[in-house]
């Protein structure tokens, strides 16, 4: 298992919402932000968490918060901005769009070898789920590899790493629904 102090947490918050209609990371579910869930959700796991998106919006959480060195590559663009940032073995990514993402799922991500460099998880269908995802320090090079080769797909990263999947059980299915519409929501 990997130690809380070896781990980063990052809530990636930098999306544009054009398809929600306003910041989705802003918008209150069950009293609290979509952002806040997300942090409470890393903090027990994370030495420190930041956000990674438009900072100015996102000061009233007094939290530090990383904007994206590239912009419009979606979120590698936060990853590597958050890796190039903070200086840590291990950084958990999560979105500000899964608002039934539960701390047990997080957990189970965190169950690895130290010598993995990708964690994720992968559906009945053989589908990667992207987040929660768990990546070393060490996958830094191949990720500013692929962005100069203006690849911006998680996924291809697969490849190039040492990497370990957790199945998605029939019972956390709805924790790894995406939040694209106000409908999804509401």
């Amino acid at each position: 298992m990997i130690a809380k102090n070896q781990i980063t947490g990052v809530v990636l918050a930098g999306g544009k919402s054009s398809r929600f209609g306003s910041d989705k990371a802003l918008f209150v579910y069950n009293g609290t932000t979509l952002l806040e869930h997300s942090i409470q959700l890393l903090t027990p796991f994370c030495e420190q968490v930041y956000i990674s998106g438009q900072c100015q919006s996102y000061r009233c959480f007094n939290m530090p918060c990383i904007p994206d060195i590239i912009t419009d590559i979606g979120p590698l663009g936060g990853i590597y901005s958050a890796m190039l940032t903070i200086n840590t073995p291990y950084y958990l990514f999560v979105s500000c769009d899964m608002p039934f993402m539960t701390s047990q799922c997080i957990q189970r991500l965190l169950t690895i070898d130290n010598h993995v460099q990708m964690t994720y998880w992968l559906e009945d269908n053989h589908n990667m789920q992207l987040f929660p995802l768990l990546i070393s320090r060490s996958m830094l090079g191949l990720i500013k590899e692929q962005i100069n080769f203006r690849s911006y797909r998680i996924r291809t990263l697969l490849d190039k790493s040492i990497h370990t999947s957790f199945d998605i059980l029939p019972k956390d299915q709805t924790c790894f629904t995406n939040i694209n519409y106000l409908s999804d929501i509401i």
